[in-house]
Order: C-alpha cells, then structure tokens, then sequence
C-alpha cells in the first residue's frame, strides 16, 4: 500500500500535463509501485486518475469517505499518553496503519532535523528535480508537529511495536 498526502496528487496531475517528459519525475516513482493499492484522501481523487490516465499504470486506487486524518490525533494521544497537538502529517497515518496492518513494521527516513548527523542538508518534502514543487531544505510545515512525532515514533521503537532505522540503508 501506497500513501500520498494532499500535495502529491496536485503534483501528480500537474506532472503529467508536462509536454517535456523528461521533467516528470512522478512517473517512474509510481512505476515502482504498480500493481499495488494507492491510499489517498477522497479529495485528491479526480487529480490522481487524471495522472493515473496519462501514465497507464496498474494501480488500485483507494480513497477515505472522509478525511484520511480524521482520528488519528486522538488514536495517537491515547498510544502516546499525551497529547500529540497540531496535524498529524501522511506518515504518522501511515505509521499508524502500518502498526494496525503489519506483524512487522520498518520506518524510513522519519527525521525531523534539517541535518543529518553528517551535516549533509536533508529535504523536509523529497522530491528530487520535482519541477511542480522543488524539496524544502530549510523549514517544516507549521502545523505538523515533527518533533513530537517523532519522539512518539522512537518510542514504539523501544517498545517493539516498530523498527525505525536512521542512515543510509544497506544493500539487503
């Protein structure tokens, strides 16, 4: 299962439009997951089929009666003890529903720094050569929590519930 927060199906819908192939990165990144469920907001429906029809890809595409964070603050607090405040952001969601799918569940790349332990600039959103919307390096979102995200994320970490893995990933 894919999930996409709200900004990538306006991305995704203004990517496909470009008459310059090559400047759509969007394309290759859903080639790698097709043949799979896309989970996303039942407002971002009409974007991602109008991409989805340009880029003919195998991809069942799932989306929420409601909004895709409705409850999960409150799910989170109460695993938290603690209130999580703000808006929750897609991969707090999506740890969530990975906790409540999955035997075993591995996060990636959930670092709410703006440099890694090796100074190197990380991006808050990641899309590399996106044309739409080029990677922040400088700031988070306002109404995400990060670091309280995060400290909640490093806690399932030590309590089981999850593997969070920092750095580079190997080869395996």
């Amino acid at each position: 299962m894919t999930v996409v927060n709200l900004k990538a199906p306006g991305r995704l819908a203004q990517s496909s439009r470009f008459k310059n192939r090559s400047q759509d990165v969007y394309e290759s990144r859903l080639q790698d997951v097709k043949d799979s469920v896309l989970l996303a907001d039942h407002r971002s429906k009409d974007k991602i089929m109008e991409a989805l029809g340009v880029y003919k890809l195998p991809l069942t595409v799932l989306t929420t009666k409601n909004r895709l964070r409705n409850g999960v603050m409150s799910i989170a607090s109460s695993v938290a003890n603690r209130s999580m405040g703000r808006s929750p952001t897609i991969g707090l969601v999506t740890v969530l529903m990975a906790t409540a799918f999955c035997d075993h569940s591995y996060v990636y790349g959930f670092f709410p720094f703006m440099k890694d332990i090796n100074n190197v600039p990380v991006p808050y959103h990641y899309y590399p050569h996106d044309k739409v919307y080029p990677p922040l390096y400088n700031n988070f979102d306002k109404k995400h929590n990060v670091n309280r995200e995060y400290e909640f994320h490093r806690d399932l970490h030590r309590r089981g519930v999850l593997k969070m893995h920092l750095g580079p990933c190997d080869k395996r």
